[in-house]
């Protein structure tokens, strides 16, 4: 099961992670993985952060096309039952959002 897709305003940054688990191929399609030097360039120097962002929607974009296509891995289905079982349980704290904000510039400063 994909996760559901994000809320999206104006102006906003998503984290976005890239990598396979465990070591594991990222590519599935067998002219991928033959292809994997596939080099897409870019001129990510020459880019400014609002290209960047905008190369990274579209290409998410076209991902939510089929989200069911999207695996979702064991581990993050380990971590929602433990988050719901949380909340069960009235152990879950929930924040506001600037309230996280401040809670992260916090810890890392």
């Amino acid at each position: 099961m994909a996760r559901p897709l994000r809320i999206e305003y104006p102006g906003a940054f998503y984290h976005v992670m890239h990598r396979g688990n465990a070591g594991v191929d990222i590519f599935e399609s067998e002219y991928l993985k033959k292809e994997n030097d596939m080099n897409i360039e870019l001129p990510l120097d020459k880019m400014s952060t609002s290209d960047k962002l905008s190369v990274m929607e579209k290409l998410w974009e076209d991902l939510c096309k089929d989200p069911d296509s999207i695996p979702s891995p064991a581990w993050h289905k380990n971590i929602l039952e433990e988050r719901e079982q949380e909340i069960t349980e009235g152990k879950a704290k929930f924040y506001t959002l600037d309230a996280a904000k401040k809670k992260i510039k916090d810890q890392i400063e």
